[in-house]
């Protein structure tokens, strides 16, 4: 997703609302998107291989921008998942995060998430919270590959001496 695609600055800077031409279907055909289409055509390739799926939006804390990521359900936990700020980069910042990651990383406070599908009445959860840390180790990486034998994910951090040291993330109990 990372490398197919790319953002599309003069939709974004549009100052009359949303174009009604924005929606999912144009991240597939032109290869390039927003934030609302990107989320929602990430949680269609997803619901696509099984994952339960849909999207969330909020606005920063800090200066109130309006912004919209895709919000899985996977083996009972909740996660949050921002496709568009990883565009260009392989990034694991923003892949898997917790409801504190997603605040720490962009300023977007559970308080003001909103599920911006229909998801909400066809999954009723009691309690839309993100609190698995689970995948915390990969937050600061940066995506090298994987196994799908093994089922590993490679991913490079840095040591405090700015080192390059490539990592191992074992992902078989999340099937």
């Amino acid at each position: 997703f990372a490398e197919t695609y790319t953002y599309d600055y003069e939709s974004a800077a549009y100052n009359d609302g949303y174009p009604e031409w924005l929606f999912s279907y144009r991240v597939f055909t032109t290869g390039t998107g927003i934030c609302q289409e990107f989320s929602v055509a990430y949680a269609y390739l997803l619901m696509q291989v099984g994952i339960d799926a849909t999207n969330m939006s909020g606005h920063r804390s800090y200066d109130g921008e309006g912004h919209q990521w895709t919000y899985v359900r996977m083996n009972g936990h909740n996660y949050h998942i921002d496709p568009t700020y990883v565009i260009g980069h392989h990034a694991l910042d923003y892949f898997m995060m917790d409801d504190a990651q997603r605040e720490a990383a962009d300023g977007y406070r559970k308080e003001d998430f909103v599920i911006t599908s229909n998801y909400a009445q066809d999954h009723p959860h009691p309690d839309y919270a993100a609190d698995d840390h689970s995948f915390w180790p990969l937050w600061g990486g940066e995506y090298i590959g994987f196994d799908h034998e093994s089922k590993i994910l490679y991913y490079t951090k840095y040591d405090s001496d700015w080192q390059p040291m490539t990592l191992t993330f074992r992902y078989d109990a999340f099937e």
